[in-house]
């Protein structure tokens, strides 16, 4: 499994069950052990996001989390993403590809993936960037919606 499935699956289920949620952000590592068999060094700390209609969090992953376990990889992405998570997977996929675009998107990230969709993202909405460490995974849910950027009013809440 990729970590881009892996989030889809954890999306997924923290949808359907509030429990498995409040579990996921409380004991993320330990989830992840008893439910999907992923081992995570005792030394590396997980943290769990969430995306909202005002903020999305983009994660550049850093080489040595490859390593998590033997399935696990950096985020690819796979058939029939949900829209949204196949757009934040080009983009890490060419940060992580495109040294120019990586140094972009970490001084403004607004603007980076603006110009990389060619599509104007709401001034109500806040793109973050996180690069993770050697002693430090993001993992993001994204359960809130499923619409485009484009239809996210200023009004909506977080």
């Amino acid at each position: 499994m990729s970590r881009h499935q892996l989030e889809i699956k954890l999306d997924k289920y923290a949808s359907q069950f509030a429990d498995f949620a409040k579990q996921l952000k409380k004991t993320p590592r330990e989830l992840l052990q008893r439910q999907f068999r992923i081992d995570i060094p005792e030394e590396v700390s997980v943290k769990v996001l969430e995306d909202s209609p005002r903020k999305i969090h983009l994660v550049l992953p850093h080489p040595e989390h490859q390593q998590w376990s033997r399935s696990l990889k950096a985020g690819k992405a796979v058939a029939r993403p949900k829209r949204k998570k196949q757009v934040k997977a080009k983009i890490v996929n060419e940060a992580l590809s495109n040294p120019e675009f990586r140094q972009a998107l970490m001084e403004a990230p607004k603007k980076a993936v603006s110009d990389f969709l060619g599509e104007k993202i709401p001034k109500a909405v806040k793109v973050v960037v996180l690069e993770e460490t050697p002693s430090q995974i993001y993992l993001v849910l994204d359960h809130f919606s499923r619409r485009r950027l484009s239809e996210v009013k200023p009004k909506d809440k977080a």
